[in-house]
Parts: structure tokens; sequence; C-alpha cells
């Protein structure tokens, strides 16, 4: 089971440099015969500045989250599952079950990253580092109810199915003026063998054991005061009250 998380950009420069060409499709259907048909794959497609009143729909609603979330949705045999901030591109043995998932909230018991944490699923990372790939740790956020973090509801236009009405979701939101950071848990992951660091042409990548790293999560959270995973900035407090109360 993997959960891919890329920025492709390199790999495409990498490619150019010697005389090549990336091509994303190609590079997809190499991941998918390398895993087989047990393999699972899933592909962030979020959407995750939607707003009350927006509108989703999981058929065209284009992804935030890089080319080759675009390129996933385009692949044959990949299907996008349904919850609008948190939405993946799925392929492989595991895809109707991750289908059926009826998540209201992203990062909940029933949203596809408690499915990857009991799937015992491997985060992929390609030229990207924790901050911006491990948004698995919201989801030990959420197990751990941490208190810096609340939930929260939005309701957006959703379509399905050609037709169109209003649907309210749940997300596990930060309070204002708390900034997360996770690249201080890399030491950890190192000293505990579950993270693997490589290379493939220049292009530097990381395989995680995602449920193994819910427990360091989880520790640093219930008796570290979150103190690896999270600080608070007034600064940043102070410009989340101003974009309230300004509506941006």
């Amino acid at each position: 089971m993997v959960y891919l998380s890329s920025d492709i950009r390199k790999l495409a420069y990498q490619a150019r440099k010697h005389k090549e060409t990336f091509d994303p499709q190609a590079f997809l259907n190499a991941l998918k015969q390398k895993l087989g048909p047990e393999g699972t794959i899933l592909i962030p497609t979020f959407n995750y500045t939607l707003r009350n009143g927006d509108a989703f729909d999981p058929e065209h609603t284009a992804p935030i989250t890089g080319t080759l979330s675009a390129e996933a949705l385009r692949n044959e045999g990949f299907r996008r599952t349904k919850n609008p901030m948190h939405s993946f591109a799925v392929w492989g043995k595991g895809q109707a079950e991750i289908l059926a998932l009826e998540n209201k909230s992203s990062f909940g018991i029933d949203s596809p990253f408690h499915w990857m944490y009991q799937h015992h699923a491997l985060l992929l990372g390609i030229d990207v580092d924790l901050q911006q790939s491990l948004t698995f740790a919201h989801y030990a956020e959420e197990m751990s109810a941490v208190g810096y973090r609340r939930q929260k509801s939005y309701t957006i236009q959703y379509v399905e199915q050609g037709k169109t009405g209003p649907a309210t979701f749940h997300i596990f939101s930060k309070k204002p003026g708390y900034v997360n950071q996770v690249n201080p848990l890399l030491d950890e992951f190192r000293g505990a063998g579950i993270i693997t660091e490589f290379t493939v042409n220049a292009v530097p990548c990381f395989v995680l054991d995602l449920h193994a790293s819910a427990a360091i999560m989880k520790n640093d959270l219930e008796r570290n005061k979150a103190a690896k995973m999270t600080y608070f900035s007034w600064n940043v407090f102070f410009r989340s009250i101003a974009r309230s109360v300004l509506g941006k």
C-alpha cells in the first residue's frame, strides 16, 4: 500500500538534462506494474482551500496538489474519493474499500487516513520533505484529540451524478496562532528505523512506515505537549484574526 506524495519537477528536469522526456502517465503505469495486483496506490487530490458555499465535483474539480495529482485522475484505473478537502486518487486492490468510505471528517476513523493506518501503508515521498508530505500527522492529531485543534464544519455545493445540493463536512482545524511542524520528528523516525532515504537520478526520496510513525507522533502529542509537531506564534495569531475580521 503506497501513499505517494511528490513534486515531479526535478524528475522532469533530470530527464531533460539527459535529453529524455519524463512522462507522468508512464511513471504511474510503471508504479502500478511494480506493485502488481496486490498493490494499492493513493495520491492526494486535495482542495483544502474550499470554503462555505464553494462547489465541489469529484469528477471535474481540479486538485491543487500538483501535476501528478491531476495526471492520476486521468490515468486508467484511478478513481477519486468523495471528501471535498482531502480526496485521493486511488488505484488497486484496496480501491473499492476506500471508495466506499463516506467520511464526513477529513482525518477521522472513517477516512482514508485511518484505512492507511490499519493497512500499514507506506508513504513514498519524491522530492518533498515531511513538512510537505506528512498530512497523515493530522490524523494522529485527531486520534489524540489535541487541544490546539477543534472540529470545524463547512457546507459546500456538492455535485454528484449531475445533481447539486448542500452537503456538510468536518475538519479538525487548527486554532488561530498554531503552526504545524513535523520535520523535527525525522531523527526519531530514523532512530526507530521506520524511514528509508535514498536518491533516484539526484532526486531525494524516502519511504516511511505510516503505522509505526503514528506511535511516535502519539507519544509526542500526548507525552511531550506536541513539542515536535506544533508551536504557537502571536504573529500568526494576529494575522489569522485579521483575516477572519476582513473576511479573507
